[in-house]
């Protein structure tokens, strides 16, 4: 049975605490805020164990369809949440949709790094130091694709693609919501048919205020979780949970620093990402 360290925790407040303060004097309340988010998620995905392309690589390799489920309904409460924001049915908030093109590029960056953004960091804070590797590689490949940027978006995908410039956003949430359903009953079908016997979830015996400190919890806690600090985040930065935007922009700064030309590279000299560059990381 999982026990508390009284210590670790007291170590772990103080250091949240501190710089949650810090943040706060040098930044201002919005930085602090948003780091509190960050540790937030952090808790999240390490105590609900969830992943985004392990999950499908359990489902291709062994049709364990939970971890696919669970994303299927994150993005269909994600949706529901999401897209009155994004129709501007609430004028008083300022949200918008984070849009990117689909392809290649995509593909060949989650297959290298052999996990997403999120698993990577998650892990690495649950202890398992070999992941700062793929961090690394994660940093320097995000770094070069965003100099050789024009290049990659070259590659074949189906661009910016938005349901809700193009109908009203009650029709794309409707859209979006029984496509979803469809993918859920598919891979859910899929499942049993290897798995007749129901798979269950993690189960503990341990009491409610250590599973809540140390884990585990259900993936399904770790959906609802995940959703409403993505809404927090929305509201609050004004766009959407995002996190590989971060490594490109730690590889650029190094890179700088030591004296590297960045001059040419048209990403970071485009609005937000030139913003981002030209102010402290935090």
């Amino acid at each position: 049975m999982k026990k508390i360290n009284k210590i670790t925790l007291f170590i772990y407040i103080l250091a949240v605490t501190s710089f949650s303060i810090f943040l706060y004097r040098v930044i201002g309340v919005k930085q602090a805020i948003l780091f509190l988010i960050g540790i937030g998620f952090g808790i999240i995905l390490l105590h609900a164990a969830f992943g985004f392309t392990g999950g499908w690589r359990r489902f291709i390799r062994d049709r364990d369809s939970r971890g696919v489920r669970a994303q299927i309904a994150l993005l269909a409460l994600t949706a529901i949440l999401f897209f009155p924001i994004v129709g501007h049915v609430f004028p008083a908030i300022k949200g918008a949709a984070a849009l990117a093109p689909v392809g290649v590029s995509v593909l060949v960056g989650m297959q290298l790094g052999g996990g997403c953004g999120s698993g990577t960091l998650y892990t690495v804070g649950q202890g398992q130091v070999d992941m700062f590797v793929t961090i690394l590689f994660f940093i320097i490949g995000a770094t070069l694709g965003s100099a050789q940027l024009a290049w990659w978006l070259s590659l074949p995908n189906a661009g910016n693609v938005s349901l809700i410039t193009n109908w009203h956003w009650l029709q794309a949430l409707a859209i979006t919501l029984i496509a979803l359903a469809f993918l859920y009953g598919l891979v859910s079908k899929m499942d049993r048919r290897k798995h007749p016997h129901s798979q269950a979830d993690v189960h503990s015996d341990q009491s409610f205020w250590v599973r809540a400190l140390v884990g585990p919890w259900s993936i399904w806690v770790g959906v609802i979780g995940l959703a409403m600090f993505n809404l927090l985040t929305m509201l609050q930065a004004g766009h959407p949970w995002s996190i590989t935007f971060a490594f490109g922009l730690w590889g650029t700064k190094i890179y700088s620093a030591f004296g590297g030309d960045i001059s040419h590279w048209v990403y970071w000299g485009s609005n937000y990402p030139a913003k981002a560059l030209n102010q402290s990381v935090l």
